[in-house]
Order: C-alpha cells, then sequence, then structure tokens
C-alpha cells in the first residue's frame, strides 16, 4: 500500500491489486465500512505487501489519528446522533424544548393554602312593616310587641280547624266592632271558604299560617317555600288572587307553626326572601294556662274563665297578644275585649299602627312551641 503524505508525490508501486490514498479533502469518497460481523479486521488484504515509505522531510504529526471510517458523513445511527438535531425520545428528552414525559414530573409550583368556603348568608331583605315609620323596623326579623305613644294592643287567632269557634269569635268581634289579624292554616281555608270570606267582609286579615302547620325548623329550604306558597294558592282559592297581593303588598304577615324557625336565621330567610314579615307574640295562652289541665277530660268554662283573667291582666300597650280558634280562648272572649276595654286599651290591626318593632331577647327566648290543638 502507497501512502500519499500531504505534499508530497510517491511513485507508483510494483503491486496495484491494493492502492489507498488518504483523502486531500472531505469531498472523497468514503470507505467501505467494516463488515458487522468482524468489527476488528482491517481494511488491508492479509497478502498485500506493505512498502517502507522513503525517507521524506518530517512534518508535523497529525492532530488526531486518521480513523478508517466516515462517521461525518455516514447516516447517523442512535448511539452516534448529535443532542442538538436528533428527535426527542421518551427515555432521551431535550430540557429546553420537550414536552414533560409522564416519568419526568416538574415541580409543582407552591400550593396556595385555601381558606374554608364560605355559606353565603341570606340575601338582605327589607323588614319594613307595613305601618311603621321607624328605621328600627327595617332590623326586626320577628315582631314581638311594639311601641307606641298611644295604648293600643294587637290581638291575633291562630290555625282555624274548630268550626264552631271560628264562628263564635267572628260574631263576638263583629258586636264589638274589633279587627284582628287570622293566622289561618291553608288547608282550613279551602275547609270553610265562606266563613273565611265573612271574616275578610267583616274586616279581618287573614294571613299566613303554612299550608299544613309543619315545623319550619325540621324542613329544607324549598320545603319551607313550598308550605307558604301552597298557602297562598289556597287563599287565592278562596278569597282571590286580588287578596293575596294586597295582603303581600299592605300586610305581609306570617306566623311561624309553633314558632319554631324563630331563632333559625336559614328559617327567617326564606321566609322574608319570599316577601314576609314573621310575628310572634308576647302574650299566649297555651304555655301560661292550657297546659296545666286536661283538655281532654276537664270542663271548657273554668279554664277559659282562667285564660280570660290572664290576657286581660298581662295585656300592655303594644302587647301582640296571641289566641287560638279553641273553645278555652273563644268563649270568654268578649269578657277578654270587655277587660282589654276596661284597662283603656284600643284594639287595632298592626297595620293601621304608627309604630316602631320591639322584641326583647330575654322574653321571646321563653315562647314555647305549639303543637295545633284545634
Amino acid at each position: 500500500v502507497v501512502l500519499v503524505l500531504p505534499g508530497e508525490q510517491a511513485a507508483p508501486t510494483d503491486s496495484e491489486s491494493v492502492s489507498a490514498e488518504v483523502p486531500a479533502s472531505k469531498e472523497s469518497p468514503p470507505l467501505n465500512p467494516v463488515p458487522a460481523e468482524n468489527p476488528a479486521r482491517t481494511l488491508i488484504p492479509a497478502q498485500a505487501s506493505v512498502l517502507s515509505i522513503p525517507s521524506v522531510t518530517p512534518v508535523p504529526a497529525l492532530a488526531a489519528p486518521i480513523s478508517t471510517t466516515t462517521a461525518q458523513t455516514s447516516p447517523p445511527t442512535p448511539e452516534q446522533t448529535l443532542p442538538w438535531t436528533q428527535t426527542p425520545t421518551p427515555e432521551q428528552t431535550i430540557p429546553s424544548t420537550s414536552t414533560p414525559a409522564p416519568e419526568q414530573t416538574l415541580p409543582s409550583p407552591p400550593t396556595q393554602k385555601l381558606k374554608p368556603k364560605q355559606i353565603p348568608a341570606p340575601l338582605p331583605v327589607s323588614r319594613q312593616v307595613p305601618g311603621s315609620t321607624s328605621a328600627s323596623a327595617s332590623k326586626a326579623e320577628v315582631i314581638y310587641s311594639f311601641k307606641t305613644e298611644t295604648p293600643v294592643i294587637c290581638l291575633t287567632l291562630d290555625d282555624g280547624g274548630d268550626k264552631k269557634s271560628v264562628e263564635r269569635a267572628l260574631k263576638i268581634l263583629k258586636q264589638n266592632n274589633v279587627k284582628c289579624i287570622f293566622f289561618v292554616i291553608g288547608k282550613y281555608l279551602k275547609l270553610y271558604p265562606d266563613l273565611w270570606r265573612s271574616a275578610f267582609e267583616d274586616g279581618h286579615q287573614i294571613c299566613n299560617h303554612t299550608q299544613n302547620h309543619k315545623w319550619l325548623s325540621e324542613l329544607n329550604n324549598d320545603e319551607i317555600r313550598k308550605e307558604i306558597s301552597q298557602w297562598e294558592d289556597s287563599a287565592k282559592a278562596v278569597l282571590g288572587e286580588k287578596y293575596v297581593k294586597k295582603m303581600k303588598r299592605e300586610f305581609p304577615y306570617l306566623r311561624l307553626p309553633g314558632s319554631a324557625g324563630s331563632k333559625s336565621k336559614r328559617v327567617l330567610g326564606v321566609v322574608q326572601e319570599m316577601g314576609y314579615t314573621v310575628i310572634g307574640w308576647d302574650v299566649e295562652t297555651y304555655y301560661a294556662i292550657l297546659r296545666h289541665y286536661n283538655l281532654q277530660t276537664e270542663p271548657s268554662e273554668p279554664i277559659a274563665q282562667k285564660v280570660s283573667e290572664h290576657v286581660i291582666k298581662r295585656a300592655k300597650s303594644g302587647s301582640i297578644i296571641l289566641l287560638h280558634f279553641n273553645p278555652y280562648d273563644t268563649l270568654k272572649l268578649e269578657d277578654t275585649i270587655n277587660g282589654f276595654f276596661k284597662k283603656g286599651l284600643e284594639i287595632r290591626l298592626l297595620s293601621d299602627i304608627n309604630y316602631q318593632d320591639t322584641y326583647d331577647k330575654g322574653t321571646s327566648s321563653n315562647i314555647p312551641f305549639y303543637h295545633e290543638l284545634f
């Protein structure tokens, strides 16, 4: 084999069967690759004679040994692929441009500690009660009594399931020219429609006491709305749609069955959301008198007398009196009314009174829960 060094020419040899030239430039054709089965095999056949190099002027040693392969021009293999030109594989990714693989989890940003989710409070609802001119009325959630410059009380009667008691009360009230608020259960409105139409014609106000007298504190919000709206449907069927619209505009009163929910912001929020003002009381008869008697066996007259005496004694200016359509609260109703008059107390509708509402938490916390008696 004759090796031709750069800058010199060598005479041809006697043997021309095998020759090799060191490429003068990168554009010389590449050598054949070494067969894969014997990587250590050289390109010089064993029978070729090796000629000695004539003595020449020494040249500087090459910076790197001359390789018999041309990796820079041959197609790159996976092992020879340059890192800045290769296509990223799942195992070998370029950090600056690659998409994180499942095995490469990028550090997550600092977790922000979230505050506990706050349950929004009910939307603010105006609690201004018709007839009241004071700003304090808008703060009241339940009206138990009121302040006024004149000696006035408000008389209310609840439920309406006992027809005889309703008829008796209507007769006595008409004879004494007294107007009251009737918190009638919706199912009883439809049971005695003629009685309630007569009450309306006599000037009484018939207001919401729910459809079935269920304790609202034991119902969810949708069930509360249903109890209230079904009462409105019953009132429309008996008294007309115009009456219900007038009621909700001029005297939108509702009494909680059994007073259940009077301390619940949730219940009060739903009731007020539907446009009602909750009316409580500061004088009542069941907890003070009736619960001490066996109402199934004892005669009604003596009990009714006790009820009348108690109510007259407890009533004062600004009181809201709670009675029920039952024999014990109605048998002596005329005596009770006369007792109010003797004390100089006038009986008027709440919507006709120019008042400031008050609610003593100490008193209201002692207000009992009522089951429907009649």
